[in-house]
C-alpha cells in the first residue's frame, strides 16, 4: 500500500515545491546553500537550468518563456562602475504556472556577479524565485502581455 507522500508525488495534481527544486539545483551544482547555489550558476546557463527542472519536475510548470529583457538601472551603474559598457539588454529562460513566472537561474542571469535585473543596491532579489515589481518591469517582450503583468 502506497504512503500519502508516495501517492501525492505519482498524482497528475502535482503542486508546486519550490524548497523540492531548490534541493534538486542545491545538489546539482554541488552547494551548501541555495545563495551559493546562484552564485555557481554560470551567465547565459538559464536554458539548460530550466531545462533541467522541467524534466526532474514535469507536471509542476506549465511551459518555459525565453523573455527578453533590458538591464535594470542599478545593474547598468554597477557593471558601467566595474568598466563594462557593453549592450545592456539580452534575454533570459524562465518557467511558468498559472500566469506566474519562476526564476530559478537568476545566477546566470548575472555577469561579474551583478545580477542584470535587480531592484536592490543589495542585489538580495537575486536569491528568490518570483519577480519584484522592479524585476517585472525589465521584462520588454509580448510575454508581459501573455501573462497580463502590469507595470
Amino acid at each position: 500500500m502506497k504512503d500519502l507522500t508516495q501517492y501525492i508525488v505519482e498524482s497528475s495534481l502535482v503542486d508546486l515545491d519550490v524548497d523540492a527544486i531548490k534541493t534538486f539545483l542545491i545538489k546539482r551544482f554541488r552547494s551548501r546553500t541555495w545563495e551559493e547555489c546562484i552564485d555557481k550558476q554560470k551567465f547565459g546557463d538559464c536554458d539548460k537550468i530550466c531545462r533541467m527542472i522541467a524534466q526532474r519536475f514535469p507536471k509542476m510548470f506549465d511551459g518555459m518563456y525565453d523573455c527578453q529583457i533590458e538591464y535594470s538601472d542599478i545593474a547598468v551603474k554597477k557593471l558601467n562602475d566595474i568598466g563594462d559598457h557593453g549592450s545592456m539588454f539580452g534575454n533570459h529562460y524562465v518557467l511558468t504556472r498559472k500566469g506566474n513566472i519562476y526564476d530559478f537561474a537568476k545566477g546566470a542571469n548575472s555577469i561579474s556577479g551583478i545580477y542584470v535585473m535587480t531592484g536592490d543596491e543589495d542585489m538580495k532579489d537575486k536569491y528568490t524565485i518570483k519577480y519584484s515589481k522592479d524585476e517585472y518591469k525589465c521584462i520588454t517582450c509580448k510575454l508581459r502581455r501573455f501573462l497580463n503583468i502590469k507595470w
